[in-house]
């Protein structure tokens, strides 16, 4: 995968059904070029390492929207048996989305965000960002809450005013919370059934026409949707219920 270590967009949310996306999709292929893992009908999966400290203080302040400026700490990989994974900052201001993240050694990553331990530094890490999830870790009592994982299709405009704009469709969400660690594994409960797909427009600017288009002769409409906190809620949940009976 590209690795693009800082960058600002807005990210739209969707939820088509299969006919929809089916229809949508068609679409797509028109106006944009497939990236290089989802040539024909082929996907790649992303695992997802979230981290939170102790009381959830990061997902329950997003879900209840207690501040403008709301963030996640995620160690991402798109292969479990590297050693390295990329370590991320992603952030919402004002409903833009910045994401910065470098690539670590998985266990040097983990040391970071758990100890606060400066890692060695290697050609291949960014060390102002390095040094900024440091500072959170010296700040946030931060531990491993769930490994997320889904399986992504993704799309790149290819025209030069639409460069920047990205869609991704994914499926078979899945998340744990025992054994937090992706390197165990991919399984998980299911978050959404098999007729639902997450679609998600990233952009610098502005929806381009055609796609604006594309989605209302389908009826497909924007919602809000975070996978993390809607396992979190879905864990609250079940965590009530339990105590209930």
């Amino acid at each position: 995968m590209a690795a693009i270590e800082v960058f600002s967009r807005y990210e739209l949310k969707f939820m088509p059904n299969r006919e929809q996306y089916n229809n949508i999709l068609k679409g797509i292929e028109r106006h944009m070029q497939p990236d290089e893992h989802s040539q024909g009908d082929n996907t790649y999966t992303i695992s997802n390492v979230y981290f939170d400290t102790p009381d959830d203080r990061l997902v329950s302040t997003a879900l209840r929207h207690e501040s403008k400026y709301r963030y996640k700490i995620r160690m991402r990989t798109y292969d479990p048996s590297l050693p390295t994974a990329f370590l991320e900052i992603k952030k919402k201001y004002n409903g833009l989305t910045s994401k910065r993240r470098t690539l670590l050694y998985v266990d040097d990553a983990e040391r970071l965000l758990l100890h606060g331990v400066e890692p060695p530094e290697q050609p291949f890490m960014n060390m102002q960002i390095t040094n900024e999830l440091l500072r959170i870790s010296r700040e946030l009592p931060l531990v491993p809450k769930i490994v997320l994982s889904y399986d992504r299709r993704a799309y790149f405009g290819s025209s030069g005013n639409e460069k920047d704009l990205r869609v991704t469709f994914d499926r078979n969400i899945r998340a744990r919370r025992d054994r937090v660690d992706f390197r165990l594994g991919t399984d998980g409960e299911q978050l959404l059934d098999d007729e639902h797909y997450i679609m998600e427009v990233k952009v610098e600017h502005s929806v381009p026409m055609w796609l604006a288009a594309l989605l209302s002769e389908n009826h497909v409409y924007r919602i809000k949707f975070s996978k993390y906190g809607t396992e979190y809620k879905r864990y609250l949940r079940e965590k009530k219920g339990a105590v209930n009976q």
